[in-house]
């Protein structure tokens, strides 16, 4: 639902990478702010003869009557229906009760914003002091706009049918296992870093006003999330941002200081002059994971690495879409592809857009594992969150979850946690695991595994370290 404290942040900074994105001369901007300013004016003068330039003297016994009783009217339907008017889907509702909600909301949010503090958080995070004695390259993936409405619509359904029996084939018959639940998102058609950041930390982040207040309040001293974990375990961490618009210094540094990842890879570092698509735009997810882990390898010696990505390609509007290479390295070569149409194409095109893009993020995916993975690595594959103009609430937010090994005894110490399958399907499993959980399963079973402490392990916490 609209709440100011959490969109006043959203759209402010939302607002500033749309308009550093658009690379527009500074007239443009100059003349955009003659132009709201204009429209704030005539608004203003509008309103002041509305309210102040009819003669009430001019209104008949008759008409201030009629006037009184739609008063009176309005008022009992208030007194009678004070949730009902508040919401968008009443036919005639109140501006005044979405106000008063909206402003209760915020005060709400604002209490959450502020409920991160180290000494709460602290007694949840003393399984850090557990060291690992052995060490699996870790891949978290998570696949922008991966959604479980891919089961819930008859057109998308045979498609991610076929498409995962596909894949699962492909996976078997190169020796991975593979276990898949799904997992509830606290968010719903974006805010991609809000999800994922409740990942990381294991803590349920529900708005960017929280995501802001938590990465302010840990600038200085380190959160314990999972990449420090493994940092201080010997891993050398990397995050891998591909999307052609990179982020700005003072952004960048903001949020480095709060990961606190060895190498955060952007486009620039990609090496990557070829055709740009979609969202970003960016360039072919196959090109970037690939490129990447090159990079890796030629710079992490025997270190153990974690590699952290959200997939670009797979984001809204779906089209124009990169093709799959046999040599990720030619993709730079192909032609530039066409722009797509300047008219919305319809809600059909659309999800078949949707469904390709998906297809396309998860071949690249479980490519890259049969081609890259070695026997101990770990890979997860997550959704971010269900997909906007797709999906509808009634949807629910729960996303696909696959964990994928060549060891299989790793991958069968996730199931006693969720209800797993052991393909990717997961058409038939309702999602007791929640986004903020993951951290306490990853951790619990990697420590169970693998930990110098049996003793000292964290409880699994689907719904994330603190309620």
């Amino acid at each position: 639902d609209p709440t100011f404290y959490n969109d006043y942040f959203l759209f402010w900074d939302m607002t500033g990478n749309v308009l550093r994105g658009l690379h527009l001369p500074l007239w443009v901007y100059a003349a955009g702010a003659v132009a709201l300013g204009g429209l704030l004016l005539a608004l203003w003068r509008l309103l002041r003869f509305l309210l102040l330039g009819l003669p009430t003297e001019r209104l008949s016994v008759w008409t201030r009557a009629g006037l009184c009783v739609l008063l009176l009217g309005a008022l009992g339907e208030t007194a009678v229906f004070p949730t009902d008017l508040g919401q968008p889907e009443t036919a005639v509702s109140s501006l005044v009760i979405k106000l008063l909600e909206n402003s209760g909301r915020s005060r709400l949010a604002y209490a959450r914003v502020n409920q991160f503090n180290s000494d709460n958080l602290a007694p949840h995070y003393q399984f850090t002091h557990n060291n690992l004695t052995q060490k699996p390259d870790i891949y978290l993936l998570f696949v922008e706009s991966y959604g479980s409405v891919l089961y819930q619509r008859d057109d998308l359904l045979p498609a991610t049918l076929r498409l995962h029996n596909e894949l699962m084939d492909k996976l078997r018959d190169n020796g991975w296992s593979v276990a898949s639940t799904r997992s509830e998102a606290p968010t719903w058609g974006g805010a991609s870093w809000v999800s994922y950041t409740s990942a990381l930390t294991g803590l349920r982040l529900e708005s960017h006003a929280q995501f802001l207040a938590l990465l302010d309040k840990y600038q200085e001293r380190p959160f314990p999330h999972l990449i420090n974990y493994l940092h201080d375990q010997g891993y050398r961490t990397y995050r891998l941002s591909s999307i052609g618009t990179e982020l700005d210094q003072n952004t960048l540094a903001t949020y480095q200081q709060f990961y606190r990842f060895d190498q955060w890879l952007q486009f620039s570092d990609l090496d990557y002059d070829g055709p740009l698509y979609g969202w970003g735009p960016s360039p072919p997810d196959q090109y970037a994971l690939n490129a990447a882990e090159a990079q890796i390898e030629a710079s992490g010696g025997d270190a153990p690495h974690l590699l952290f990505f959200l997939t670009q390609n797979s984001h809204y509007p779906w089209n124009p879409l990169p093709t799959l290479a046999d040599d990720w390295r030619t993709l730079p070569d192909l032609p530039q592809p066409p722009a797509p149409p300047a008219e919305r194409p319809s809600y059909d095109v659309l999800r078949q857009h949707y469904m390709t893009a998906v297809g396309y993020d998860l071949k690249t995916l479980v490519d890259f594992i049969v081609e890259q993975g070695d026997d101990n690595d770990l890979f997860i594959l997550i959704g971010d969150h269900q997909p906007a103009r797709v999906a509808r609430y009634s949807d629910g937010w729960d996303t696909p979850v696959h964990i994928i090994s060549r060891n299989a005894d790793l991958v069968d110490a996730f199931r006693p946690y969720a209800d797993f399958s052991h393909s990717l399907s997961t058409r038939d499993i309702t999602a007791t695991l929640h986004h903020e959980g993951l951290y306490s399963l990853l951790m619990r079973v990697l420590l169970t595994q693998y930990g110098s402490d049996p003793t000292n392990v964290p409880d699994y916490a689907p719904g994330g370290f603190v309620d």
